[in-house]
């Protein structure tokens, strides 16, 4: 999408993500876990954690909290979301990522953002990673490779 990947950290990209919501956004509470570096297009990781919390700020309209933590399982790092929202059923489940499939109303979005999410993702070597309970809510993960030695090397 015209972005080349570069050094970042996974507090850059949370800082990010948190400045591009808009109402809303003071129910988000985040918490970096540990700090690491990754090997991506900041401002396109940034936008697909964005829509992940925007997903799960609608979902929870009703004024619950979202948390966004960052977790690292080496080798990989974790953008966890996780919301107290209204839940996807199994067969709504299947289906979420598929371009132009939205669980919210008509003219709320076009479903694109868990689609993008899920292509950047695999795209840099990750995936997105969905868990969701009627009435209990929805966890997303948007799982990347921490940067190798060699990528840390590269320059800035």
């Amino acid at each position: 999408a015209g972005e080349a990947p570069d050094r970042v950290s996974a507090a850059d990209i949370v800082s990010a993500a948190r400045s591009r919501l808009g109402p809303g956004a003071e129910r988000v509470s985040s918490e970096t876990v540990a700090d690491v570096e990754l090997w991506a297009p900041r401002g396109l990781v940034a936008e697909a954690v964005a829509n992940l919390l925007r997903n799960a700020l609608d979902a929870s309209a009703d004024g619950r909290p979202v948390q966004l933590a960052v977790r690292v399982d080496a080798p990989w790092a974790r953008f966890v979301v996780s919301d107290e929202g209204v839940g996807m059923s199994k067969e709504q489940l299947a289906r979420a990522g598929e371009p132009f499939f939205s669980t919210k109303g008509v003219g709320a979005g076009m479903g694109l953002g868990l689609f993008v999410a899920r292509a950047l993702a695999e795209q840099l070597g990750g995936r997105l990673q969905l868990t969701s309970k009627v009435g209990e809510g929805t966890r997303a993960e948007f799982v990347l490779p921490v940067a190798s030695p060699e990528m840390r090397s590269r320059a800035v």
